[in-house]
C-alpha cells in the first residue's frame, strides 16, 4: 500500500495505491489465486476544484483439481461504492431466480470532479462532485467484453457528521440492459467511496 493523500477523509490531493494477493492451496480442500489492484489519484484543478480518477480491478482463479472459485470468493460491483445508480452487488451473472452470482473479474473506473458547495465553501467536512462511473463483473466462464460494462453519471453529496460519513448519490445509468436492477438515488452511511 501506497498512500501520499492529504487526509484519509475526504482527501483533495495525493494518491492511494493498493496491491493484494491471496493464494489458497491444501489442506483447505479448495485452491485459488485471487488478485485486487485499487488506484485513486487526486489532482487539484483550482483553488476548490479536485479531479478524482479511481480505478479498481480484481481477478480470481481456481488451480489444481478446484473446478469453481468459491462463492464467497467472487467479486462483487453495483451500487454507491462501484457503479452508481445500480443495486449494490447487482452487476455480472445471475442465476435463474436472477440473484447476483459475482464473477472472477471485477473492473471498476470512476472519474469525479469535487466542487465547492454554494454558501458552504468554507465549510470542508462537506463535498459535492460530479461523477462518471463505468464497470462489471465477469464470470468464471465469460470473457471480457467492453460492450458489457456498464456506465452511470450523477451528482454525489458527502457529508462528516458527528456519527460518520453521510453520502448521497443521485446517478443516471447509460448503459444498462432490461434485467438490470437500477437505483437512481442511494444513501450510504459510514464509509466513503
Amino acid at each position: 500500500t501506497y498512500d501520499s493523500r492529504n487526509r484519509a477523509i475526504l482527501p483533495d490531493r495525493g494518491t492511494f495505491q493498493s496491491i493484494a494477493a491471496e493464494v489458497a492451496v491444501p489442506p483447505g480442500g479448495v485452491n485459488f489465486y485471487k488478485f485486487v489492484y485499487d488506484v485513486r489519484w487526486l489532482y487539484p484543478l483550482a483553488e476548490d476544484y479536485t479531479l478524482l480518477l479511481k480505478g479498481d480491478v480484481g481477478y480470481v482463479d481456481v488451480f489444481g483439481t478446484t473446478r469453481t472459485v468459491p462463492f464467497f470468493e467472487n467479486f462483487f460491483a453495483g451500487g454507491p461504492r462501484s457503479v452508481r445508480g445500480y443495486w449494490e452487488f447487482s452487476l455480472g451473472p445471475r442465476d435463474s431466480t436472477g440473484r447476483a452470482l459475482g464473477g472472477n473479474l471485477r473492473t471498476i473506473g470512476n472519474a469525479e470532479i469535487i466542487l465547492p458547495i454554494p454558501f458552504f465553501k468554507e465549510v470542508k467536512s462537506v463535498r459535492l462532485s460530479a461523477f462518471y462511473d463505468i464497470g462489471n463483473v465477469f464470470g468464471q466462464d465469460e470473457r471480457f467484453d467492453p460492450q458489457q460494462l456498464r456506465m452511470s453519471a450523477g451528482l454525489s453529496g458527502m457529508w462528516v457528521s458527528p456519527f460518520g460519513l453521510l453520502s448521497v448519490s443521485v446517478a443516471q445509468p447509460i448503459r444498462n440492459q432490461p434485467t438490470d436492477r437500477l437505483q437512481p438515488f442511494q444513501f450510504t452511511f459510514g464509509s466513503s467511496f
